[in-house]
């Protein structure tokens, strides 16, 4: 996971919040409201159940071209299910 979710989660009251902080790291590179860029998908129009079994296939790949093995590695199962339930209810900005 990101060092940089450690201080907001440490202050995260609600397995809301929790999910906010977590799913942020992601907007990154997949844009600022999860609408995707360049040959990174969206992530605001999957649903709960594609999300979660796109993400745990990840954490089982050992592609050396790709980072999202890496950092899929570093999120529980319950994480998973945190920012899918995140992203399912549309929040992102």
């Amino acid at each position: 996971m990101s060092l940089l979710c450690f201080p907001v989660l440490a202050g995260a009251s609600s397995d809301r919040e929790k999910a906010r902080a977590l799913t942020v790291g992601c907007l990154g590179c997949h844009g600022t409201s999860g609408e995707g860029q360049g040959t990174l998908p969206p992530l605001k129009t999957l649903d709960r159940e594609t999300f979660i079994q796109r993400f745990q296939a990840y954490t089982l790949e050992d592609k050396t071209g790709s980072v999202m093995h890496r950092i899929a590695r570093g999120y529980t199962a319950q994480e998973i299910r945190l920012m899918a339930d995140f992203l399912a209810t549309g929040s992102l900005p």
